[in-house]
């Protein structure tokens, strides 16, 4: 950008027209402050302008560091730059060129190095360059503080004084892999630290090349692995005791034998807390001393056999106190007698842990264990031998409950011979009384059945004489008018139309009514036997109370529902259900000569649908309750008798049962219970 002497704009080339957003024909004759905007990156405050600084001192000048410059449309670009006077050949000032250029790009690439730098210089991770040759050319804090070393103390060095001698060939591969370009992640190996400790470390080693693509060296990050393989050591050691411990635990539930099991306890022990030797001592019957009875390792001193007294030495102590007890020397431990040292000494294990076996908060026995002075117990060691002695312990109830079993066992077995003998002379008496048992009821049940038998015939003569006094009584109107209609045939008059109509009709109505009584008598001998499905109650009830609403319209009758939706599922007989139903409104139309009101009305509950057929009819005496549901029994002049025997023996047929309630002067209400159908007859 060029100015005239004043600081106006005189030229713009495309690029400073780009980076300003000032055309070249909007920007000239503009004070170049207006077009070239620039402000500290940091503080945001007007930076000096670099024109007016020429102007005022004549010379070549460039801008501080941190310049933004802000374009028209409010973009900011970091910018370097230099401003020069320009003179007329006489000297005296003309204007000023400003060059300057966006940096954008190379401050972004100086931010990426000053963070990767300081990324390399603050990890926590060894991260080194090296040539093809293993020379070390840069050594971050990282690496100060794995390995110990200091970085003017190795670069320049070969990496190869940080590979453990027993690894002479593992960095000469290393670098000729890197040469062909591999790369190497996460490769775990072993290096010496200054102070001459061998760590475990991860290795993940890159190549670096040069802008020609060449490979000039390598990097490579170290970690150090030691907590990491402590860790999984860990997780290794405490698998196996949580296998050991199942293995224990599940011998004690499958097995009774007791010294295989104990004796996996002491050899479980040795193996846990990596011990020289283990042994386990039980409480002697009929004594308050332990004796050694199961140990492992260490053959050249034996302790089987071996008493221990309460308050002498270590197992002693633990005899007496019921605690778990460990010293790391026990021939200079003061707490203890020093009765066991010698041969403590002797076979140089003088490291001593040793728990109670506790019973019922007895101590039935210690478990030891022994070591050399230099590998002492952990509390680590104490809880595991504190988890075996428990499943020993567990062991050895289980025995003593078995024992106990097996001579209870006996004594059952002896008492069961009693039992058994007792039993065979109850049995014969029992059989003998049984006998005279079995001909008394024998006896019974016949008289029962004979008793049955007469009812059953009286019935039947029952219902035999109805039948025939319902039968006969329309069969002789039948008769009658019949002759009536011979007679009018015979000899006719002019009356004889109106005659034989009214007979026909006569005729017709008693037939009708026979057709009922076979209908009624059909019901009897078919209601046993129904084929009932799965259907809505509700909604067969709503639709028989349409049914028999037009009819009932004649007689000043009005039928109502209530409650009739959602009663659910019930399984019947349709059409003889129908007709139950149909008898009741029939019947509550009959109580009701001048009219009334019929109700059909629904409630149900989980497992039962209940059904009301209620009126406003005169009432029945409560007397009469039960009557009216034997057969051949009416109150109706012309009734069979059969009506509501027939509704009580269909709801029967379906499970379920009818009741009354009635009101003289007020109504009856007829209540029929039906359970609801089970989830596999839905299906």
């Amino acid at each position: 950008m060029v100015t005239d002497s004043q600081g106006r704009v005189t030229f713009l080339n495309p690029v400073a027209a780009a980076l300003t957003g000032w055309p070249e024909t909007e920007a000239l004759g503009k004070d170049n402050t207006e077009v070239f905007h620039i402000v500290n990156e940091y503080t945001r405050q007007t930076a000096e302008n670099p024109v007016a600084k020429v102007i005022r001192e004549g010379t070549v000048v460039g801008l501080a560091n941190h310049t933004l410059l802000i374009a028209r449309d409010g973009v900011e670009r970091p910018i370097d730059d230099s401003g020069a006077p320009i003179r007329h050949p006489q000297g005296h000032l003309l204007g000023v060129v400003l060059v300057f250029r966006d940096i954008t790009e190379r401050r972004r690439a100086e931010e990426v190095q000053v963070r990767l730098g300081a990324i390399v210089s603050s990890s926590e991770d060894a991260i080194i360059g090296k040539t093809l040759g293993g020379i070390i050319t840069s050594w971050n804090q990282g690496a100060e503080r794995i390995y110990g070393y200091q970085a003017e103390d190795v670069i320049g060095r070969s990496l190869a004084f940080l590979v453990p001698p027993d690894r002479p060939d593992e960095l000469p591969a290393i670098l000729a892999r890197l040469a062909q370009g591999e790369a190497i992640s996460r490769y775990e190996t072993e290096r010496v630290r200054q102070d001459g400790q061998v760590i475990p470390v991860s290795l993940t080693i890159s190549p670096i090349r040069n802008p020609a693509g060449t490979i000039v060296g390598a990097s490579t990050i170290a970690r150090d692995i030691s907590a990491q393989k402590q860790a999984q050591a860990e997780v290794e050691r405490r698998q196996q005791e949580a296998e050991l411990l199942a293995e224990i635990a599940q011998n004690l539930s499958s097995s009774l034998d007791l010294d295989t099991i104990l004796q996996r306890v002491v050899t479980g022990a040795q193996e846990l807390c990596g011990s020289e030797r283990v042994f386990l001592a039980l409480r002697e019957p009929g004594s308050d001393a332990l004796v050694g009875r199961y140990e492992v390792g260490a053959p050249e001193l034996t302790y089987m056999g071996l008493r221990i007294e309460a308050g002498k030495g270590l197992g002693g102590e633990v005899l007496r106190t019921g605690r778990p007890l460990r010293t790391a020397n026990y021939a200079s431990d003061t707490r203890f007698s020093q009765e066991y040292v010698g041969r403590a000494r002797a076979a140089g294990q003088l490291a001593v842990l040793a728990v109670p076996l506790l019973i019922h908060a007895r101590v039935e026995g210690v478990l030891y264990a022994t070591n050399l002075a230099t590998h002492p117990f952990t509390e680590r060691d104490e809880e595991i031998l504190e988890r075996l002695a428990v499943h020993a312990a567990l062991a050895i109830q289980n025995a003593q409950l078995y024992r106990q079993a097996q001579a209870e066992l006996a004594e059952r077995q002896k008492a069961e011979a009693a039992l058994a003998q007792a039993a065979a002379e109850l049995e014969q008496r029992v059989e003998e009384r049984t006998a005279a048992l079995r001909a008394a009821l024998a006896e019974r049940q016949r008289l029962e059945r004979e008793a049955q038998r007469v009812q059953h015939f009286a019935l039947l003569g029952r219902l035999a004489a109805g039948v025939s006094h319902e039968i006969r009584n329309p069969l002789a109107a039948v008769f009658l008018q019949v002759d009536v209609l011979e007679e009018e045939l015979q000899t006719p008059s002019p009356d004889s139309p109106a005659a034989v109509t009214e007979a026909l009709d006569e005729i017709k109505i008693n037939l009708a009514r026979l057709d009922d009584l076979v209908q009624d008598y059909l019901t009897l001998a078919r209601v046993t036997n129904l084929q009932r499905e799965v259907q809505d109650i509700g909604t067969a009830l709503q639709a028989w109370g349409t049914e028999i609403q037009h009819e009932m319209e004649g007689r000043d009758i009005a039928i109502e529902m209530q409650g009739l939706a959602g009663l659910g599922l019930v399984a019947f007989h349709a059409s003889t259900l129908r007709r139950a139903f149909l008898n009741l409104v029939q019947n509550a139309a009959d109580a009701m000569p001048s009219g009334g009101t019929v109700i059909l009305a629904g409630q149900s509950t989980a497992t039962q649908v209940q059904l009301y057929v209620q009126d406003t009819g005169s009432g029945i005496p409560a007397d009469l309750w039960e009557q009216i549901f034997e057969p051949l029994y009416t109150t109706k002049p012309g009734g069979t008798g059969l009506g509501l025997y027939i509704v009580q023996e269909i709801v029967t047929a379906h499970g379920g049962q009818i009741t009354i309630e009635s009101v003289e002067g007020q109504g009856t209400i007829f209540t029929i219970t039906l359970p609801r159908a089970a989830m596999e007859e839905t299906q």
